[in-house]
């Protein structure tokens, strides 16, 4: 007969060594308690103590002496084997935990569960306070309610809630429960800070019917009494006014939509850049008819001489003749043409030049004995111009029969001393083609490329006191010279004539064909715009783009002056901490930190994100619970910081070149005129969202190159070149935190939400600052995703106010970009589609 020892031993389980003998039973787990029974087969009598284990830290402690009949009565364990646990608070944070085991040997303890044992589990329990509270209603044009929380673990309820306030179903605000109900106190033995008053904005006050609901925050409790129908009117005669008013801006929106349709339906010509020949062909009359119409009673018996300055050197006979008829033609006849023959030793050449000087006393001729370049022949024209004004003329070019004339109108209408027109291309066939239609006076563009070219127009004493052209630079002899009138010359003394009076031959061997034809050149551009930024007192690096006469600067930041980057955000915590980690991550320059703006968020993943941050040096949070305004949100920010300079960023753009700031602070700190700089930024797809403002565009003001792809040259190639313009786009822009000051900032009482950042550029601009856009600062955007769409109904009436407001602020500029040519169209394709060319006649 066997020893009762030996009977346990054959019902006892074998368990490894370092596994409990403890059987353990889990009935439930429900929120964060624990229920089950458990015991050691090796030691029945012996109630065993569990160890509850969360993520490798013990949590709490189970004594399995619980009454348990069930267990009992089942045959599957002794009566006292019952067990109980509560989980802490912090582990409800709704987040995957791992729950395991152990005995007072610290053993693993199986988990058996529906039968199956496990050496852990995973679990995940969210917990939510006790929210009490009411929507009362409308009174006296404001909603009043009250809201209490009981927070997890606590007894005691507290007020100051956040609560959302939704209209139609779109956010229209959110305020603080935190105004005295006493009598919600006395009933409910609660906090007398708990009431709420929200006054809707007046934009939302109509004749007809808008639901508002109401949430408590962060869970997104819609309250008692929420949602509300009402039309916030309180009596007939507003009733009245506001149904006009209503009849108006309906109006309006029809008749502008009616426009656009019309536009669009009515048969015209529509010209582009595409068809330029034959615009052209249209324009030419018509600026003729113009000039016509301002020319003096006199005929300009006074006018002025002007000097038309031509080196020659073996151009084809047919050509020449061609380009010399052109000035001898001229609707203005008080010209002298100036020809200096650098040795071409062409005879037939030689007797036309002679012929001419005999046919008429208004051509002058001087003959090199060597041939010297380029710059030799134009220095003896100009050493021989006896004119007021000297025009420059290449010798197989033509200018337009009312060029001249054309320049002298303008140089005494505005009294500047240097001047440039628009040009286009001829082919040898005699087609019009690629139409440089320019700026106005750009300097950063300007060291970039020659966009001003032909033709050049200026005072002989200006040119006398700047100095002769220089031979090192042949090849880019014109480029340097405007450079180095530049530095004489105040930018408000050169005048862009914004008329096409000049044709540049494409012939086989011509810069106009190609610049492989003076490779030369390139160098000599190099140090052209090297040497001009030394003599400013810069050191800028200057290198070629691609081999070619266009260039690249590079501005070297020695000493960093402190950025602040402000980020606001409300909530969206995925796309505001992508942003956010993308520029710790992606910026190398040193002397910056990021002023994150919360504009009342309220949901967990803000809080968990704030906190995740607090310890980065770098990171400063400020919490701004008000209306979203983000003229005021940015402008309160700014107040908080020493920096010289704001980084005005959203938080849906995304930086990924290190050197993105050392761009930015570089333009800015090149020139103290400059008061903001921005970017080139791109859509999700890589197209480009952003490549610079154009005022006018759309009636306002409009993004341009939008769609295209980020390295297209497009027209002129202007997505190249840093230059100046109105306007770049808030969504990422440097800002001189002087300048920012001197002009007040963001309007944040008339443009809350759209056009502040061209207000603002227009502010800067009229304050005498330069705003810069470089398409060297490349960013990813997701527009729009933090502000929504301007079109929805119930942002509708505020875009129109604001539409109205920058209208009427500065309607002038609007008619008007200087750095976009008025012969484009403002309505269509940016940079392609052209005016109807007669329009000087209307």
């Amino acid at each position: 007969m066997s020893s009762r020892r030996e009977r346990i031993a054959a019902i006892v389980p074998q368990v490894p060594v370092n596994m409990s003998p403890i059987q353990c039973y889990l009935d439930e787990l429900t929120g964060l308690s624990l229920r089950g029974w458990a015991y050691d087969p090796t030691l029945p009598t012996v109630p065993p103590t569990l160890h509850i284990v969360v993520d490798g830290q013990e949590v709490a402690t189970a004594y399995c002496s619980g009454a348990r009949p069930d267990v009992l009565s089942a045959g599957k364990g002794p009566h006292h084997s019952g067990w109980e646990a509560v989980l802490p608070l912090a582990l409800g944070d709704a987040k995957p935990h791992r729950l395991a085991i152990r005995d007072h040997r610290r053993r693993e303890v199986p988990i058996i569960l529906d039968g199956a044992a496990h050496a852990s589990l995973e679990f995940s329990v969210e917990l939510k306070p006790h929210v009490q509270g009411h929507l009362d209603g409308l009174r006296h044009g404001g909603f009043e309610g009250w809201v209490m929380r009981t927070e997890i673990g606590e007894r005691a309820a507290h007020g100051d809630c956040s609560v959302r306030i939704a209209c139609d179903g779109a956010t229209i605000g959110h305020v603080r429960a935190n105004r005295h109900r006493g009598d919600v106190a006395r009933v409910f033995s609660g906090p007398a800070n708990s009431g709420f008053r929200f006054t809707p904005p007046v934009h939302l006050r109509s004749s007809y019917s808008r639901r508002f609901q109401f949430f408590v925050m962060p869970e997104n409790i819609e309250l008692d009494g929420s949602p509300c129908e009402t039309s916030l009117v309180a009596d007939q005669m507003e009733t009245r006014l506001l149904a006009l008013t209503e009849a108006v801006d309906m109006a309006h929106r029809d008749l502008t939509r009616i426009r656009r349709q019309l536009r669009e339906l009515t048969p015209q010509p529509r010209h582009t850049i595409a068809d330029y020949d034959r615009w052209f062909r249209l324009y030419e009359p018509a600026l003729q008819r113009h000039i016509e119409d301002q020319r003096p009673a006199d005929g300009w018996a006074s006018g002025p001489l002007v000097s038309i300055v031509c080196p020659v050197y073996k151009p084809i006979l047919e050509d020449f003749q061609a380009a010399v008829n052109s000035v001898l033609t001229q609707s203005y006849r008080n010209v002298e043409l100036i020809l200096v023959d650098d040795n071409s030793c062409v005879p037939a050449l030689s007797d036309y030049m002679n012929l001419l000087v005999k046919q008429d006393a208004r051509v002058r001729l001087f003959t090199h004995r060597r041939n010297r370049g380029i710059s030799a022949g134009t220095n003896s024209a100009l050493a021989a111009a006896r004119g007021e004004w000297v025009a420059f003329f290449d010798h197989d070019d033509l200018l337009v029969s009312v060029a001249i004339e054309c320049m002298v109108l303008a140089a005494q209408s505005t009294g500047t001393t240097m001047l440039y027109s628009d040009e286009d291309k001829i082919d040898e066939a005699g087609n019009f083609l690629m139409p440089a239609l320019k700026p106005d006076w750009n300097y950063r563009l300007m060291l970039g490329v020659n966009y001003v070219c032909h033709l050049l127009f200026v005072r002989r004493d200006v040119l006398k006191a700047v100095g002769p052209l220089m031979t090192a630079y042949d090849g880019v002899q014109d480029h340097e010279l405007i450079l180095r009138l530049s530095e004489h010359v105040a930018p408000a003394q050169i005048h862009h004539v914004p008329e096409i009076l000049y044709h540049w031959r494409i012939t086989p061997g011509s810069t106009a064909q190609s610049m492989s034809n003076k490779g030369y050149a390139t160098a000599a551009g190099v140090r052209a715009v090297s040497d001009h930024l030394i003599r400013l007192g810069h050191t800028a690096k200057v290198d070629s783009m691609d081999g070619q006469t266009l260039y690249h600067v590079t501005w070297p930041v020695a000493e960093e002056p402190k950025v602040t980057i402000i980020i606001p955000y409300k909530d969206q915590i995925e796309t505001t901490e992508h942003c956010l980690r993308a520029v710790l991550g992606e910026t190398a320059y040193k002397n910056y930190t990021v002023l994150m703006v919360d504009n009342w968020s309220t949901s967990h993943e803000a809080e968990v994100f704030r906190k995740s941050f607090a310890r980065n040096r770098r990171v400063r949070f400020l919490r701004i619970e008000e209306e979203f305004n983000y003229s005021r949100i940015n402008n309160l920010a700014s107040k908080q910081t020493d920096a010289e300079f704001y980084m005005f960023m959203n938080n849906d753009l995304f930086v990924k070149d290190a050197k993105w700031l050392h761009v930015l602070v570089g333009e800015a700190m090149a020139d103290p005129a400059v008061g903001a700089v921005g970017g080139k930024f791109l859509y999700p797809d890589g197209s480009v969202q952003h490549g610079g403002t154009v005022l006018g565009l759309g009636g306002v003001a409009g993004h341009v190159h939008v769609g295209l792809q980020p390295n297209e040259p497009v027209y002129a190639g202007r997505m190249l070149f840093a230059q100046e313009m109105s306007a770049v786009t808030a969504a990422g822009v440097l800002v001189r935190a002087s300048a920012f000051k001197q002009v007040g900032g963001f309007d944040e009482v008339k443009l809350k939400i759209a056009f502040n950042d061209v207000d603002l550029c227009l502010k800067l601009g009229a304050a005498g600052f330069k705003i810069i856009w470089t398409p060297d600062f490349v960013a990813d955007h997701h527009e729009s995703l933090s502000r929504g769409d301007d079109e929805r109904p119930m942002q509708e009436s505020r875009f129109f106010d604001e539409v109205e407001t920058i209208k009427h602020r500065w309607g002038a500029a609007l008619q008007r970009d200087r750095f976009y040519h008025p012969k484009f169209t403002m309505d269509r394709r940016p940079f392609f589609d052209l005016i109807d060319p007669d329009w000087f006649d209307h």
